[in-house]
């Protein structure tokens, strides 16, 4: 089975709302990965360069698109833009997220918190985070980074060096609505990478209500579109006062979040299954085709 960000979309939605609604999957390409003819391909929050290069190298076969805001798409005639798939469970007055209890398991108790998502393959974001752990964090705090625990090894001595020991927190793989908890728990969320951050992470951040400061890229733009706080300068001090601004005014913080809440209002699962079944049902019975 695939493991592309749109598999795992699907997949994390059927095992936390309906198992088993999903009889489509054998029949479709999660990505444009695959082999033979698929009845359709699901993208999960395109740049216009990954979408062009879909249409281009499929043009009569239905193109799925969980909803992207890159405000330059192209379009085509067999294209269907539909609503992101987030559990209930992520939303802020949802139940069902132990925020408590990620908390205790992860050792969590300073402020601020920031939880990082991505990047912790890359040397450029790695570089990033940990010097914001130095500049931001001297005060006290902690930074969380999500899916990290492989990487804790190799940078246990930096991290040392930069006396962050106590601060940094490689958090192992989490369940969805264990990330929902983390996210609920946190003053910000940091996206270091321009291209290494899971979409169905950062569609959770956007729904979870906390405020996320970001690397600016095409990519980046077409998960979180204006529900973030972009940088657009890689420099050390761009970073450092993007994350401080993020932390501290509560104008922007309110207004990342406003926008973040408006984006991912229509994604609740109870509302965008639905969608999703019945164009999938078209889709199952050749119903959606070019022109």
């Amino acid at each position: 089975m695939t493991t592309s960000p749109e598999a795992r979309m699907f997949d994390q939605w059927a095992r936390s709302t309906a198992p088993g609604r999903w009889p489509w999957q054998s029949s479709l390409w999660w990505g444009e990965t695959g082999r033979g003819r698929p009845h359709a391909i699901v993208l999960l929050a395109p740049d216009r360069e990954r979408l062009t290069r879909v249409l281009t190298k499929w043009p009569e076969r239905p193109i799925l698109v969980a909803e992207s805001l890159d405000p330059e798409l192209p379009t085509a005639d067999a294209l269907r833009i539909l609503p992101r798939l987030v559990p209930p469970v992520v939303y802020p007055l949802a139940t069902g997220a132990d925020v408590f209890g990620v908390t205790e398991r992860l050792h969590l108790h300073e402020r601020p918190r920031l939880v990082v998502v991505g990047g912790q393959d890359e040397g450029a974001a790695t570089t990033r985070v940990l010097q914001l752990g130095r500049r931001v964090l001297g005060a006290g705090g902690e930074l969380v980074w999500l899916d990290a625990l492989d990487v804790r090894n190799r940078l246990a001595p930096v991290v040392h060096q930069l006396r962050l020991s106590e601060q940094v927190i490689f958090a192992p793989p989490l369940s969805r609505p264990d990330v929902a908890a983390l996210l609920k728990s946190a003053d910000l969320v940091v996206v270091p990478s321009e291209t290494g951050a899971d979409p169905v992470t950062l569609s959770d951040v956007l729904a979870a209500g906390c405020p996320a400061v970001a690397a600016y890229s095409a990519h980046n733009q077409a998960i979180l579109g204006p529900g973030a706080l972009w940088i657009y300068d890689m420099s050390e001090d761009a970073w450092v006062q993007g994350v401080r601004q993020g932390l501290s005014q509560e104008l922007i913080r309110e207004e990342i979040i406003r926008r973040a809440q408006e984006l991912a209002a229509p994604w609740e699962a109870s509302m965008a299954a639905p969608i999703w079944e019945e164009m999938l049902a078209k889709v199952s019975k050749g119903a959606i085709s070019k022109g």
